[in-house]
């Protein structure tokens, strides 16, 4: 008889395989469970921008987590890479940050945290990205930098393999069997039985409505984001994009990602829809005249889990001593993956995290938004 795992996950997105991945370095038998094909939501739908930070002097909560993730993420790429033979497509580009006016408050928490950034003329501007329209405001951080999605969730697939953990694809949780204050099992769709000696919740989008049958109540909602992608020239642009919630990702062998769209009222639906591509391609076209005559390869969309300001819901489900929660990432699923994997190894062996996570607990009262370095 197979005994049950250490740690069963629900979900395997950039969350739960970074989880998996040190609580089987840690010895752990580990399985996981997808209700469908292991990273292929939101976490393989992203752009992977990885923003720069300053972990020795960032204080606040959302800016550590990010901040640490940074830090993590070279030693994470070369060891996944190391151990797997898979290019992750990590790699640090610069980014450019575009405004229609002088950010004097985002400018404050830059110095403040001590990133690394300059404002550029329209000339410098012109001279780092010429087919960039310049900004009346451009600001370049040198640190920034991206990952290739589909690239890294194949690499922490084939690592966790390799770690013993077992990965059972379409398996969608649909109750939880618990006793006092425990989870003792998940069943999924087909009425299979799952065990695990502790839990560990890492649906996506999904987190909301599987939270309900613990009878948790947790506003996290799939909120659908699209994505175009432009195939170009080598080098057309060479640094990370920001404009607001949009952006521009190129890849090293010419593909342009421009993205990303939001419509928090579409449910669970993944479609592609037209009115969401157009808004893209003119955005695109409006910033770098050069994409009016590049062919679209690719147009895809993801639902991101969306939480209050942005703000992750990480820690142990209220109610339950075996029981615990990681999600609610919004648009920072990848870039906040290393750091919050690992506060949950720590806390689901029984350590201190790194990480204060109260602020981040699901009970939290409901905050008012805060203003960040990095929004997304």
């Amino acid at each position: 008889m197979t005994p049950k795992p250490d740690v069963l996950i629900v979900g395997c997105g950039v969350i739960g395989l970074s989880t998996a991945y040190l609580l089987a370095k840690r010895g752990l038998r580990v399985t996981m469970l997808d209700r469908g094909e292991p990273g292929r939501e939101s976490s393989w739908a992203g752009a992977g921008i990885i923003p720069p930070g300053n972990w020795l002097t960032a204080r606040e909560p959302m800016d550590r987590l990010r901040a640490v993730s940074s830090a993590l993420f070279p030693l994470w790429a070369d060891e996944l890479e190391n151990e797997t033979g898979l290019p992750v497509g990590y790699r640090v580009c610069g980014g450019l940050e575009l405004f229609d006016a002088e950010p004097h408050d985002l400018v404050t928490l830059w110095h403040a945290e001590g990133i690394a950034c300059e404002r550029l003329s329209a000339e410098e501007s012109s001279a780092v990205s010429p087919h960039l329209l310049p900004a009346r405001v451009t600001y370049h951080f040198p640190w920034m930098a991206q990952v290739r999605n589909p690239w890294y969730l194949k690499a922490l697939l084939a690592a966790v393999g390799r770690l013993g953990v077992e990965v059972v694809p379409n398996q969608e949780v649909t109750a939880f069997e618990s006793a006092e204050s425990r989870v003792l099992a998940v069943w999924s769709q087909d009425g299979s039985r799952h065990e695990g000696g502790r839990i560990l919740l890492c649906p996506g989008a999904w987190g909301g409505r599987i939270l309900k049958w613990l009878k948790v109540t947790l506003p996290v909602t799939p909120v659908r984001g699209q994505i175009v992608l432009y195939r170009t020239p080598p080098n057309l642009l060479t640094k990370v994009v920001c404009v607001g919630k949009y952006y521009f990702v190129p890849r090293g062998d010419g593909r342009l990602l421009v993205g990303a769209t939001e419509d928090p009222d579409a449910g669970f639906d993944k479609s592609i829809t037209v009115t969401d591509q157009e808004a893209l391609t003119r955005f695109a076209v409006a910033h770098v005249p050069a994409l009016a005559n590049a062919p679209v390869e690719h147009t895809w969309a993801g639902l991101r889990p969306g939480s209050p300001g942005g703000v992750p819901f990480v820690g142990p489900v209220p109610g339950f001593t075996n029981a615990f929660f990681a999600g609610g990432h919004y648009r920072a699923g990848i870039q906040l993956s290393p750091g919050t994997a690992l506060a949950m190894s720590q806390l689901i062996v029984g350590e201190t995290p790194w990480l204060d996570l109260s602020p981040f607990r699901l009970d939290r009262p409901a905050a008012e938004p805060r203003l960040r370095p990095f929004q997304s």
